[in-house]
């Protein structure tokens, strides 16, 4: 998988990239840490398509909260939510 097809996919239609737009919704008012070590599990027990689908799904949810010209509180919420869940 192309990093461009990785961009250009529905990233959210995976489960894992579902999960992680569970735990990245802008509406979320703290990191939830037990979320986000189920989807490393997820994504552990998935080698082959795993890491694929979590990465596409982390680089469309930053897409969407950095992709405007104007960045407000709440796309800074999300994008610390996007960066608590890379560090999990």
């Amino acid at each position: 998988m192309s990093f461009l097809s990785l961009l250009s996919s529905d990233s959210f239609s995976t489960p894992i990239g579902k999960a992680i737009k569970e735990v990245t919704d802008v509406n979320v008012k703290e990191p939830n840490w037990m979320r986000m070590i189920s989807i490393c599990d997820m994504v552990s027990h998935n080698a082959a398509k795993g890491p694929g689908d979590a990465v596409a799904a982390l680089l469309q949810r930053m897409e969407e909260y950095c992709g405007s010209e104007k960045v407000g509180v709440k796309q800074e919420h999300g994008i610390h939510l996007v960066l608590h869940c890379i560090e999990a």
